[in-house]
């Protein structure tokens, strides 16, 4: 099977869209048998579909891949859809003039020549109604799994946010609201929270600003971009990962966090909270059970954060690389 990855990267600055689709390139070249090829639109440069068997289109509102799927649809090539969240019905207020006529007259023919789309996770596809009744299937992206789990014999009960400043899109408009309801509760439980990440149209000076503002910046400390090597070792620094996103796919920093064995705080709109609460990887976060969480970490001790640790790192484990290829090459297979 000749299989064709379509996306439009950021090489300059790789968010999770970016890495997301070079992991699942490069791990269905390295665990399966198939011919696996990546277009990047951004090349402008031109393809051959003759000898591709299935197409896999990334994303939803990008106007560069209509040529090449109005292509697939006069050829009659099979293609499929990865949303990447962008279906959710949050993801869809935003700038929604724009993308209702942008429905209207493209994107529900082509969903509809389609022959699936493909969602993160069941909750992703739960959220995005009413396109979930067309023909779906559930692949999600994967990770990298350590071999070794190891065991802190304390931890400081620092919560960090790792991501892009996108105020929006991350919650983290709400996220500091919520700090600032429970800063006194912060302050004398000596909980910290560390923000790392690249600035997203000035969301970084927008977010110093909410700190400053409500003056925080003694609980709340915000930091440039990490990347590579030091990006694990950040990763490490922390106790709890929090990720309040009004809209996601399947955020990969989630699965990062946990393969670190890292408890995850997510809100509903990361489409990975409930897995995580049922699985004793962490909490649900929402406005009114803010505190709540706050003061179980401020209770917890070292046995029961090892556990919840451990749980992390078993439910990473689900999403190796290997595991999500196998399962991606079974379900393509359907449409050839």
């Amino acid at each position: 099977m000749n299989i064709l990855h379509v996306a439009k990267l950021n090489h300059s600055r790789p968010n999770g869209y970016t890495i997301a689709i070079n992991g699942h390139y490069r791990a269905q070249n390295e665990f399966s048998k198939d011919t696996i090829q990546l277009y990047d639109i951004s090349n402008k440069t031109s393809i051959s579909f003759n000898q591709i068997d299935l197409i896999v289109f990334h994303g939803i509102y990008k106007y560069e891949f209509i040529p090449l799927q109005v292509r697939c649809v006069l050829a009659k090539k099979p293609f499929i859809i990865v949303p990447h969240g962008s279906l959710t019905k949050t993801a869809r207020k935003t700038k929604r003039v724009k993308k209702s006529i942008y429905e209207i007259f493209i994107m529900n023919y082509i969903l509809k020549k389609s022959k699936a789309i493909q969602f993160l996770c069941e909750q992703e596809q739960n959220e995005s109604s009413p396109y979930n009744m067309l023909n779906n299937i559930i692949v999600p992206n994967g990770i990298k799994i350590p071999k070794e789990k190891t065991y802190k014999k304390k931890f400081s009960k620092k919560i960090g946010f790792l991501g892009r400043y996108d105020i929006y899109h991350k919650g983290l408009d709400i996220l500091i609201n919520a700090i600032y309801s429970e800063r006194d509760f912060i302050r004398a439980n000596n909980l910290t929270f560390d923000f790392y990440g690249s600035d997203f149209a000035g969301g970084e000076k927008i977010l110093s600003e909410f700190i400053n503002q409500r003056e925080l910046y003694d609980i709340v400390t915000v930091h440039g971009p990490v990347i590579q090597q030091e990006k694990w070792e950040v990763l490490e620094k922390f106790d709890f990962f929090i990720h309040t996103s009004r809209f996601e796919g399947l955020p990969l920093a989630v699965l990062e966090a946990l393969s670190k064995s890292i408890p995850c705080i997510l809100s509903v709109g990361t489409n990975f909270s409930q897995l995580v609460f049922d699985n004793n990887a962490g909490f649900i976060f929402e406005n009114d059970n803010f505190h709540y969480i706050l003061n179980e970490i401020a209770e917890m001790n070292i046995d029961k954060y090892n556990e919840l640790a451990k749980q992390s790192y078993l439910l990473a484990q689900e999403y190796s690389w290997e595991k999500i290829v196998k399962r991606t090459i079974i379900e393509y297979r359907k449409f050839v």
